[in-house]
């Protein structure tokens, strides 16, 4: 399914490639490390049944997990540089979502409340880090917040984190995570002022690095996470940290809403 959706978005954009679809999944097969031809010649891996015999339908349940599985990280990994060449995706969103999953937050609240986190994490917030790229372009580091005395560049990390004017919302922030957080992740995170970028991947149910319990299980999707190959074996824990994600999501939308709302009040711009 995945190689077919990708397949129709080629032929969209670019027109039929050569050859077939046949033809088309073998190449897509071998840019991903699985060659097609040398496994039908060596024959595929045995399988044995209850008989004693080659179960062939569990033997083509292990060859297309296989696939699927060197598909996802071909696409992770192309999604990884897709979003490492685009600058105004640099450097949180690529440090907040590294894979091709849908987001939960994209599944909860209202639409308004979605596109204002969607546009915190893009950093395309109406602030002078958006404005900066417009002409006349202006260095990241000059894209200063002129609402405060800080003289910081005015993206994301600067409003959630250390923006006087957004104390208010911060103090909400958090509040909120020391509220559904177990207390090994609050001991992780330290204090804002120290670590803001840990509080802003809490905050944001982004990806986080590590130095927690389950730490993959962080910014992914459900579904990708009931798919771990040890969810059996510790889906307490996975229940755990997605209920814990849920309530966070559900308590930080509303000071994240208010933020950005704000700046758009603030520049004069549509209602977010």
């Amino acid at each position: 399914m995945r190689l077919w959706r990708h397949y129709r978005v080629v032929v969209e954009e670019h027109g039929s490639p050569d050859g077939n679809w046949c033809s088309w999944v073998r190449a897509a097969l071998a840019n991903v490390g699985y060659d097609a031809d040398e496994r039908y010649e060596r024959g595929w891996p045995a399988v044995e049944g209850r008989d004693g015999l080659r179960d062939v339908a569990a033997t083509t349940l292990e060859a297309n997990e296989d696939i699927r599985r060197r598909v996802r990280v071909w696409q992770d990994a192309v999604w990884r540089a897709a979003v490492a060449g685009r600058s105004a995706l640099n450097p949180l969103y690529a440090r907040l979502h590294t894979r091709v999953e849908l987001a939960e937050y994209l599944r909860e609240g209202s639409h308004r409340s979605r596109r204002c986190i969607m546009r915190l994490r893009s950093e395309m917030i109406p602030a002078a880090i958006v404005s900066g790229r417009r002409a006349p372009w202006v260095p990241r580091a000059e894209r200063v917040c002129v609402h405060c005395f800080l003289g910081e560049c005015e993206d994301t990390a600067h409003l959630l984190a250390r923006c006087p004017v957004y104390a208010v919302q911060r103090e909400q922030l958090v509040a909120a995570v020391r509220a559904t957080m177990p207390r090994v992740v609050l001991r992780w995170a330290g204090s804002v002022e120290e670590r803001p970028e840990r509080w802003i991947a809490l905050w944001l149910d982004g990806e986080i690095a590590g130095g927690v319990p389950t730490a993959e299980a962080y910014g992914r999707d459900r579904r990708a996470v009931r798919a771990f190959g040890d969810y059996v074996l510790r889906r307490g824990e996975y229940s755990a940290v997605l209920r814990c994600r849920e309530a966070l999501r559900r308590a930080v939308r509303a000071p994240l809403t208010s933020i950005v709302a704000h700046r758009t009040a603030v520049e004069g711009l549509p209602r977010a």
